[in-house]
């Protein structure tokens, strides 16, 4: 069974925000790390643990009353497109044979799936690209 865990990059943008990295662990052996457009205000990033030396954790959306709704919209947008990607990711491994799953190859699918539905994604789809 597939693991995600989602991780905020030290860097800072302009606008305050961080972008999210989602580390991929198929097996013990095959691990992808695929930096994301996705980003976020870091004080809306929930730490829950240490892997591998590095924190992991999640989204929290704050509560409408207490900020600007703007914020709250694009934190819970955000949230909502990253569960997307990995859910794409997560049928990636679904669909493709294990003897064919690489780092290359994941992180190859990833520009053809961002265009597509997570019930459109078939392996010969992610093979022609």
């Amino acid at each position: 069974m597939a693991k995600v865990y989602y991780k905020l990059s030290n860097k800072v943008q302009d606008n305050g925000k961080s972008n999210i990295i989602v580390w991929f662990r198929v097996n013990r052996t095959l691990q992808v790390q695929i930096q994301t457009s996705y980003a976020v205000l870091p004080k809306y990033f929930v730490v829950l643990g240490v892997n591998g030396g590095s924190n992991y954790g999640e989204i929290k959306v704050p509560n409408k009353g207490k900020l600007n709704y703007a914020d709250v919209k694009d934190t819970a947008d955000t949230k909502t497109m990253l569960q997307d990607f990995t859910n794409k990711l997560l049928k990636v491994c679904e669909v493709v044979p294990s003897s064919e799953l690489t780092k290359d190859f994941i992180k190859s699918s990833v520009g053809v799936f961002e265009r597509v539905g997570v019930q459109d994604i078939t392996f010969a789809k992610l093979k022609t690209s």
